[in-house]
């Protein structure tokens, strides 16, 4: 039902305020903060979070993406972009904590959560292939924007070129909100998805 679908978009914002609560509140050792240390000390990223930085990240490109994604879902009944929430939820998961907590042997920030985080939206996101009639392009839109687009395009390029002194905050942010919400119109065009209405 679509109204699944609504409620699985709104409720993304609050499972990954959980997600970023143990990043920048308070890990499971009870440090304050420790994901920018974390996330500075990747070597080939060879980028530096400030705490600015992060809070326009998590209040424009998660939250206010995320409540315009579902609200858009809520609206329309297309429920791409509700899934394009749960993309970006479980591919961070899995890439950015479980997969090098597995490989290192070793607790990083957010690691905890992401083992609940990730497999609600992998779900969410297998519910959205089942409604999509087992389509392969539906899953390889969702696989893209989690990734290679969600997180290099619209996130790691900006950030570098404004390390380089391309762009500025400003320009940082309108780069990522442009790439996030012109993903989903595009994507809507090539997939077609099967769009449902209130009360089906």
């Amino acid at each position: 039902r679509i109204q699944d679908f609504v409620l699985w978009g709104y409720l993304s914002m609050l499972i990954y305020s959980f997600h970023q609560f143990e990043e920048h509140g308070y890990d499971v050792y009870g440090r304050r903060y420790h994901f920018i240390e974390y996330f500075n000390g990747i070597k080939p990223l060879d980028l530096e979070l400030t705490p600015r930085f992060i809070t326009i990240i998590n209040l424009a490109m998660v939250h206010l993406v995320f409540f315009l994604f579902a609200a858009h879902t809520e609206r329309t009944g297309n429920p791409l972009t509700v899934v394009l929430n749960h993309a970006i939820s479980c591919i961070n998961a899995t890439i950015a904590h479980i997969l090098p907590g597995l490989i290192k042997q070793r607790y990083n920030p957010g690691l905890l959560q992401s083992l609940f985080m990730a497999p609600f939206s992998a779900v969410v996101l297998y519910k959205f292939y089942l409604y999509q009639e087992k389509s392969l392009k539906a899953v390889l839109i969702c696989v893209l924007f989690g990734s290679a687009y969600g997180h290099g395009i619209a996130l790691l390029l900006p950030l570098k070129l404004t390390a380089m002194g391309i762009l500025n905050e400003l320009g940082f942010l309108i780069w990522s909100l442009t790439a996030l919400i012109l993903f989903p119109a595009v994507a809507t065009r090539v997939l077609n998805p099967v769009v449902l209405k209130k009360g089906d």
